[in-house]
């Protein structure tokens, strides 16, 4: 437990002032990005991308979290997954859908109060190319991986 707390502290003091990491929305703490991948195809004078961006929680309690992605505003998002990795090993995905902006807010903040893990976008809330994307209930001690897909 103590080098879990040692490199935990560690990690905190190598990410506090850099933007490439999630935040906790209550402590305000980061969750380390561990990796990014990025991938282009272009199809037809078409290009899409991926992106991929894989964090860990080293908190001991799930925490909601915030990332703000920047995004050319004439590209369209086609699609957002997270792939949560658990202390056991076992996996959970969740996959993006098209809902309702204000149903949708209602529906994440239904979720995240009632223990599950949703995971909410948004274009246009700071500023039209920015992307807010809220993870609630990040588990403790396990990795995320975020994809991005967009046109």
């Amino acid at each position: 437990m103590d080098k879990l707390n040692t490199a935990r502290k560690n990690l905190e003091t190598m990410f506090v002032d850099k933007p490439c990491y999630l935040k906790a929305t209550i402590s305000k703490m980061p969750i380390p990005l561990l990796s990014v991948d990025i991938s282009v195809s272009i199809v037809q004078g078409v290009a899409s991308f991926e992106m991929t961006q894989k964090y860990v929680n080293l908190e001991f309690q799930p925490v909601e979290t915030i990332f703000y992605f920047p995004r050319d505003i004439q590209s369209t998002i086609t699609k957002l997954t997270c792939e949560f990795t658990l202390r056991d090993g076992s996996k959970k995905l969740l996959e993006t859908r098209i809902e309702d902006s204000c149903k949708a807010v209602v529906e994440y903040y239904d979720a995240v109060t009632s223990g599950k893990k949703p995971v909410f976008g948004r274009i246009g809330n700071v500023c039209n190319d920015m992307v807010s994307i809220g993870i609630g209930q990040f588990p403790p001690m396990a990795k995320a991986v975020l994809k991005f897909t967009y046109h």
